[in-house]
């Protein structure tokens, strides 16, 4: 895998590395890893062309409680 596209999260600021195999001409949702922000793309020809913050993915009751 190549990372040689980026973005900055529009919630936390923080670089996000996208496949360029992958989001080269891509339409949907990519998530933050440093936030859990949920943000909608557009990339074209490997440009970013549309983001808007869509969300926080937030963890489920189950997978915030401690393991015992």
């Amino acid at each position: 895998m190549r990372y040689d596209l980026k973005l900055n999260c529009i919630n936390c600021g923080h670089s996000v590395a996208l496949d360029e195999n992958v989001y080269m001409d891509y339409e949907g949702p990519v998530k933050c890893n440093a936030c859990s922000a949920i943000l909608s793309v557009r990339m074209e020809d490997g440009k970013l062309r549309f983001m808007d913050f869509v969300s926080v993915s937030r963890p489920s009751p189950e997978d915030s409680l401690p393991r015992r």
